[in-house]
């Protein structure tokens, strides 16, 4: 802390966007001072063999108040090649008292300079929860990520694709890694959203001071055809269970089934639809 600046160094964590543009650690510096803050993170270290890196600055300020936080970010990730990326971002959560809304609107633009080609993409996200009594929540989030409608022209539609080393938003257990970040079913862009359209609904219910149940249905598709002319991932269901064993101890039991859509492929003919179950203690 120097004064009203605080600067962080080393090996350290950032999130941003609620990771649709970047979770995960980095080397580098966050500097802020009061709601403004600038990010300089090196993610890859001679990415391509040849001494050249992956690094990201950001500049993001957030207004807040007992209400509503807007945070608008504008991000440039300097990436091998001489290639480049930008997102134009912004992030806004508001408190209704016993809901809450929240919405991420992002720009994606930059070019690939060993191909000469353009990127311009773009994702709109939103969520919401809503206590409709002490023990009993509903929530809710929908997001689209676009697509590349030909792969052969010089523009690159699809957001985020291989552009942004460490973005990771998880979402539903199966298609989009969720609690257990082990393997997502084929078509799927796992936790790394890109031309994916998806929607959920669930609720939570807290049984007791100890135990809290919560069911999630997401429906899920491509923004564009697959090579097979598909588009539909599928519907999955979430049930999970959490039991706090002990004073900072909790075990969550998770079952997950993937009615899966003929886009969960590799060939365009899926013919068994993958289910999960497993426990976890944290």
């Amino acid at each position: 802390n120097l004064g009203s600046l605080n600067a962080k160094l080393g090996t350290q964590g950032a999130t941003l966007s609620r990771g649709f543009i970047f979770d995960d650690d980095f080397s580098g510096a966050v500097l802020s001072v009061g709601s403004t803050a600038f990010v300089f993170a090196k993610v890859e270290e001679n990415s391509d063999n040849m001494g050249d890196d992956a690094q990201f600055y950001t500049l993001m300020h957030t207004v807040a108040t007992d209400a509503f936080s807007i945070t608008p970010e504008v991000t440039y990730v300097d990436l091998a090649d001489s290639s480049y990326f930008y997102f134009l971002a912004l992030n806004a959560d508001v408190n209704l008292g016993a809901a809450s809304v929240w919405t991420s609107l992002i720009y994606e633009g930059g070019e690939i300079d060993a191909t000469d080609m353009d990127v311009s993409a773009y994702l709109v996200a939103v969520g919401a929860d809503v206590a409709a009594t002490d023990a009993l929540s509903i929530h809710g989030q929908a997001f689209y990520a676009s697509g590349d409608d030909d792969a052969n022209d010089s523009d690159i539609e699809s957001f985020a694709g291989a552009a942004m080393p460490g973005s990771s938003y998880y979402w539903a257990e199966i298609m989009g890694l969720g609690t257990f970040d082990d393997y997502a079913s084929t078509g799927a862009p796992a936790d790394d959203i890109s031309n994916v359209a998806a929607i959920n609904l669930g609720t939570t219910f807290k049984a007791s001071e100890k135990l809290s149940l919560t069911c999630d249905l997401w429906y899920a598709m491509l923004a564009e055809d697959d090579a097979n002319g598909e588009d539909e991932l599928g519907t999955e269901v979430d049930l999970q269970a959490s039991y706090q064993l002990v004073d900072g101890l909790t075990l969550d039991v998770i079952a997950a089934y993937l009615f899966a859509g003929d886009a969960t492929s590799a060939n365009g003919s899926n013919d068994e639809d993958p289910y999960e179950f497993g426990a976890q203690l944290s």
